[in-house]
């Protein structure tokens, strides 16, 4: 049930929605470049008097746009149709910067894509200093380079002196991380071990200052040992050697439960699987290794207790139906705030997401239609009829079905998405023929955190550090005239 290994908390329902950028730019002293407002104002009658209350709803909107490919997003055209239904255009500076005033909110906002890629839409927004980021990248992240870590660890005060067990490897570092498993035999005085320390994180130096950390277990985990080496310096190339471990008993929680509390009740037929995540590095946002792991929607298990270490717990299930083609997909995920190990029962509330309300599943949707809707889940989001109403984002995909290219990503705290609505920004509409339609709804977390200047906010729809919740929906439509 339990296998040791370096994993970066997968991040299932985002990698299609917000890429990586490099934060928000500073201030720059030019204005950036203001075009004309081109859509007429509602005429007041002249005895009507200036209402104040939009006059103090009226704001400078001062925000930047990013893309994960070049930075700041130059000379890019922006729409804004604000809540009176007023359009607003404007251009980026060469910092990305762009600045539209008069604007009465809550907005809806649009960037033009450059040549052949999607268009971002976000609805809704309030803030008066968006940061907005677009996915843009067509082709994958290259790796960083590889390196080979050699490791020597001296089993003699271990598990493995009387008993068969299991030895685990993890390096941690700046720009990369890395594990190996292997097993160890009753009375094994000295186990050699090579891992592969390597990453996707940009930047990643050819000399670094690497962790190890070193775990070892009974074939029950009943007992463990463990020792590290810190701060350890290595430059690439074919192999590494970094010194010997001998790792020492330590002790181990009280057996507890961890799984989910509600909602797998309705969901009785899903494939279920429980995680605890072991974080050895002080960095809640590293790389953690995965120490237990079970193909049920709960668990019940012993934690080491390594000296600084942190946990994480994730409950993840797939609908019955899911497909090999992708053509229908449906998950949920629960996941826990970061714990210090205790032995304390740990319970984590799934729920089944939103259903599509127009259109069906492998339904048609008319060019001229009324546009996309789904059942709004903010008042049962943590699986629980009736309870109070939490925010939940939602996230859509649009991608072409010959080709799967995305072609429209929006970000909306509604649950539907007129197609009125986005002709107002000036956004093609999805060409005839067959598409998916990606839905990502995740509860906390509001459209004025995607849009935050401040890049941990932004990152809070993917966090998990922090507890949360979240479902994704894939269904095939097709758009007619």
């Amino acid at each position: 049930m339990r296998r040791l290994l370096v994993v970066v908390l997968p991040v299932v329902l985002v990698a299609s929605f917000i890429g990586l950028s490099t934060g928000c730019a500073t201030e720059d002293p030019h204005e950036p470049l203001l075009l004309r407002i081109d859509a007429p104002r509602r005429r007041r009658a002249p005895e009507d008097p200036p209402s104040q209350e939009l006059a103090a709803e009226r704001i400078e909107v001062r925000g930047s746009i990013a893309t994960d490919l070049e930075g700041g997003a130059v000379r890019r055209e922006v729409t804004l149709v604000d809540a009176g239904g007023q359009r607003h255009d404007a251009v980026t500076d060469d910092l990305g910067k762009f600045v539209v005033r008069g604007v009465s909110a809550p907005y809806d906002v649009t960037v033009v894509p450059r040549s052949g890629g999607p268009s971002a839409v976000f609805l809704g927004v309030r803030r008066a200093d968006p940061h907005l980021e677009l996915v843009e990248r067509s082709a994958p992240v290259v790796p960083t380079a590889s390196q080979l870590l050699r490791v020597g660890v001296h089993l003699g005060d271990t598990p493995c002196s009387t008993s068969p067990g299991w030895v685990t490897v993890v390096t941690t570092s700046a720009s990369r991380a890395g594990s190996t498993l292997a097993r160890c035999r009753a009375g094994e005085d000295t186990i050699v071990l090579d891992v592969e320390h390597d990453g996707q994180r940009e930047g990643a130096a050819a000399e670094d200052r690497v962790d190890v950390h070193v775990l070892v277990e009974d074939e029950d985990a009943s007992s463990f040992a463990y020792g590290r080496l810190e701060d350890v310096s290595i430059a690439d190339g074919i192999i590494a050697n970094v010194g010997d471990v001998a790792p020492l008993p330590i002790g181990m929680t009280s057996p507890f439960t961890i799984g989910a509390h509600r909602g797998t009740s309705s969901l009785a037929d899903w494939q279920w699987t429980t995680a605890v995540f072991i974080d050895v590095s002080g960095d809640a946002r590293s790389p953690a290794f995965l120490f237990g792991m079970a193909p049920t929607a709960s668990m019940r298990l012993a934690l080491p207790l390594i000296p600084g270490a942190t946990m994480r717990v994730s409950v993840f299930g797939r609908h019955p139906r899911n497909d090999r083609r992708g053509t229908f997909f449906r998950s949920t995920e629960a996941w826990s705030d970061v714990q210090i190990p205790s032995g304390t029962d740990v319970e984590l509330d799934v729920g089944a997401g939103p259903e599509l309300v127009r259109p069906t599943e492998g339904g048609t949707l008319s060019q001229r239609g009324l546009g996309f809707e789904w059942t709004d889940v903010s008042a049962t989001a943590n699986g629980v009829e009736g309870t109070p109403s939490v925010p939940v984002l939602a996230m859509l995909s649009f991608a072409d079905g010959p080709t799967g290219a995305v072609v429209l990503r929006v970000s909306t705290m509604d649950h539907a998405l007129p197609l009125e609505r986005l002709g107002a920004l000036g956004v093609a509409k999805i060409d005839v023929g067959e598409h998916w339609l990606d839905l990502s709804a995740t509860t906390g977390v509001g459209i004025d955190d995607v849009v935050s200047p401040d890049a941990i906010v932004r990152r809070r729809p993917f966090d998990r550090t922090r507890a949360g919740a979240a479902t994704f929906l894939r269904v095939p439509f097709r758009v007619a005239e």
